[in-house]
């Protein structure tokens, strides 16, 4: 089963639950990124480094996968990468800095993770209009916040879009200057 794609320098990168967790096309023959993943649930860069979410947030150093996701403490599975103002975001089901609570969402500045301040239950997360978006399941009251299923971050706090959605968001997706998200129920595309 396939769980994400992304195109990184110039070769289709496929992650998943399959033998390897993460391969690679390049348009001509398919290959390896050195012993493997397991469990491959979200692809994303941060720095110009391929990161993959697989069980930790790991980094391709070019040969070897790297763990950077020391101080989470991690249960269930994450669920999304993005960078954003020079930070990488991860969103997870249980996600936490230091172990203290469920943050569902943290972010990394390439030394040190911290909490992102989460809306709440975040699934997909994209960059429009130069703000952070995050979507997912949760309403007004959820996690004390006022949003419901989408939010945007200006890098400085969370911020409703309109109403929202009318039912979960499972993926975020960006075409031209429009932002568009696939809900779990009717309407199942946003735009």
């Amino acid at each position: 089963q396939v769980t994400s794609l992304l195109v990184f320098n110039g070769e289709l990168v496929v992650g998943g639950y399959f033998n390897s967790g993460i391969a690679r096309w390049n348009g001509v023959s398919w290959s390896g990124f050195g012993s493997g993943l397991f469990d491959v649930t979200a692809l994303g860069t941060y720095n110009g480094d391929l990161i993959a979410a697989a069980g930790h947030v790991k980094r391709w150093n070019g040969t070897s996968w790297d763990t950077i996701s020391s101080g989470l403490s991690i249960t269930g599975y994450l669920l999304a990468l993005q960078e954003f103002g020079g930070e990488l975001f991860v969103s997870g089901e249980f996600i936490s800095v230091g172990g203290g609570g469920n943050d569902h969402l943290v972010r990394w500045d390439g030394t040190t993770w911290r909490s992102a301040g989460s809306p709440g239950g975040v699934r997909s997360l994209a960059v429009h209009n130069g703000e952070l978006i995050a979507g997912g399941g949760f309403s007004p009251g959820c996690e004390q916040q006022e949003f419901t299923n989408i939010a945007r971050w200006d890098g400085a706090v969370w911020r409703s879009m309109g109403e929202g959605t009318p039912s979960s968001i499972r993926a975020l997706g960006i075409h031209g200057a429009d932002l568009y998200a696939a809900t779990f129920n009717s309407p199942n595309l946003i735009r």
